[in-house]
């Protein structure tokens, strides 16, 4: 095993992280607890639940336990409706995690959202497809969908499709200039939505009538078909992971193809975040954990030190859960010798 200056993040990692999840074609997500959760849902974590509603085939997905999260800095009281002071500290936390730029796709919203029926604040937890754009938000048991599908309605989202369980479609002749409905709900980030209620779901996106007939079980789910399994094997603690980001597919190595199962990242509370690059082949591996080395020899090392390793066809690199600012904004740039190549052949 070697360490590396952390530096790392800036060149490498903002390479493998983000292009593993930005750039392959994809699979997963997890996190949290799910002791609470009804009957109607699988009585597993909270991740292995996301993966239960989106079909396999698009592209990198990403898990944001947006409970775990609020728990852990001590504004799990917040709800919808909240003050202005409310909502600053909410913003104020937020951002000196970093975490990921936002936290869930309302999160940019957060406050014009305050009149809406629903908010950041209701979300327990986020699954998104990176690239094909689909969003699973499961919300609070206690918020009312049926009142949420009214307010959309009364605020200019049309609906459309079966009266049981339509899909609402943003009028966007009735945005003002913030692009929101009604002054309370964005019209762009909520194109076309769907409410399950016996899930407490939202779902929203370019793609939710596909993601309808996986949550009924119509078509095959994520985890139904297994996309993750191995990803998820090797982190091995699905229940305390607070993000996780997961992508399936080759990725290429020098120009050429090195097979492989995908990448993960994963991040513990209170313990390390753990990054995963599965190859075909042990040689394909070591060549990619040496190569990061070598990436990284003339950066100065003015930051905290990486622990990069071949396990085998897996490269393993960890980080103290402090120092995951630096992974999970870098993730999302696309550049650099082990990036996955935008051709790449996604295994979903």
């Amino acid at each position: 095993m070697g360490t590396i200056p952390g530096r790392f993040v800036a060149a490498v990692v903002i390479a493998l992280v983000g292009t593993a999840l930005a750039g392959c074609s994809g699979v997963g997500d997890g996190a949290g607890s799910a002791d609470d959760a009804p009957p109607t849902e699988p009585a597993t974590t909270r991740l292995e639940q996301a993966l239960h509603y989106l079909a396999p085939g698009g592209g990198p997905v990403a898990f944001f336990d947006r409970t775990a999260f609020a728990t852990r800095l001590g504004l799990e009281d917040l709800e919808t409706g909240a003050p202005d002071a409310d909502v600053a500290r909410w913003f104020d936390a937020a951002r000196a995690e970093d975490f990921l730029l936002e936290n869930t796709k309302l999160t940019n919203y957060l406050r014009l959202m305050q009149d809406a029926t629903f908010s950041e604040f209701d979300v327990e937890w986020q699954l998104a497809e990176t690239r094909a754009g689909t969003t699973v938000l499961r919300m609070s048991d206690d918020l009312d969908l049926d009142e949420v599908a009214d307010d959309l309605v009364a605020a200019g989202f049309e609906p459309s499709g079966p009266k049981a369980r339509p899909i609402l479609r943003p009028d966007l002749a009735r945005s003002d200039d913030n692009g929101m409905l009604g002054g309370r709900y964005p019209s762009i980030e909520l194109w076309d939505v769907a409410l399950v209620p016996e899930k407490h779901l939202i779902v929203t996106g370019h793609h939710v009538a596909e993601a309808l007939e996986v949550i009924d079980g119509e078509t095959e789910s994520l985890a139904d078909a297994g996309t993750y399994d191995a990803l998820l094997a090797l982190d091995g603690d699905p229940a305390t992971v607070e993000y996780a980001g997961l992508t399936g597919g080759t990725c290429t190595l020098d120009g050429e193809d090195a097979g492989g199962s995908g990448a993960a990242l994963f991040l513990h509370p209170d313990s390390t975040v753990r990054w995963f690059r599965a190859f075909a082949t042990a040689t394909a591996a070591q060549d990619d954990a040496t190569a990061l080395g070598a990436a990284v020899a003339t950066e100065k090392p003015d930051r905290k030190a990486l622990s990069v390793r071949a396990d085998g066809a897996v490269v393993r690199i960890e980080a103290a859960f402090a120092d995951r600012v630096q992974l999970t904004t870098s993730y999302r740039v696309v550049e650099g010798r082990t990036a996955c190549s935008g051709t790449v052949t996604p295994d979903a």
